[in-house]
């Protein structure tokens, strides 16, 4: 068996993608690194989605990507694993790793990451407001409330790049984030405001 064929793609081109490209998840076990990514990152103790908070870091701090199809080495899904475990507020560690990409975009002027976590900010944040809805607990109020304000400020950095425009198609995000008003009265209240932003 000789050497798998290969591409490389710049950190950008390999993390975020054209609408055309295949979208990279941030998970570690599909990837190969060497080992002086990691002389100083380090995955974050105690936190779910550990490889949200780092995978990032590390495709940048390579700044390009060898890509193959050859498999390279097995992984065992465990069935019983954390990810598959019960919804509880501990896997909200995925926005705070989001926060932390979009962060690290602003700080490094890079438009593409910052399109890319604003976007997922937004899914992940619409998700987990329908997995918190089903927690059994006295504190889901107010826990939907800080799920509802991150998303319309979700909603508002993705204006920057015309996400989820508001409009019929994507009322369902609208009427999450602001679960008191019908679509209707959110698209003429805030249509009007951004035309008078214009």
């Amino acid at each position: 068996m000789g050497a798998p064929e290969y591409r490389v793609l710049s950190a950008d081109d390999y993390y975020c993608p054209d609408e055309a490209g295949e979208d990279v998840p941030a998970i570690a076990w599909n990837k190969l690194y060497h080992k002086s990514l990691f002389d100083t990152l380090r995955y974050p103790v105690g936190k779910l989605h550990e490889d949200e908070f780092t995978t990032y870091l590390a495709v940048y701090r390579a700044g390009k990507v060898a890509v193959t199809r050859e498999p390279l080495y097995a992984y065992y899904q465990n069935p019983v694993g954390i990810m598959l475990s019960k919804w509880t507020p501990r896997k909200l560690h995925i926005l705070e790793a989001t926060e932390n990409q979009i962060a690290f975009a602003r700080e490094n002027s890079n438009q593409r990451l910052l399109k890319k976590a604003v976007r997922q900010y937004i899914y992940s944040t619409y998700e987990q407001i329908g997995f918190a809805k089903q927690w059994d607990n006295p504190g889901r109020g107010r826990l939907l409330k800080t799920l509802r304000k991150k998303l319309r400020e979700g909603l508002r950095q993705g204006k920057e790049f015309d996400l989820f425009p508001l409009c019929r198609e994507l009322f369902w995000v609208y009427e999450e984030a602001y679960p008191m008003k019908p679509f209707w009265w959110l698209y003429g209240k805030l249509g009007r405001r951004e035309e008078r932003q214009e």
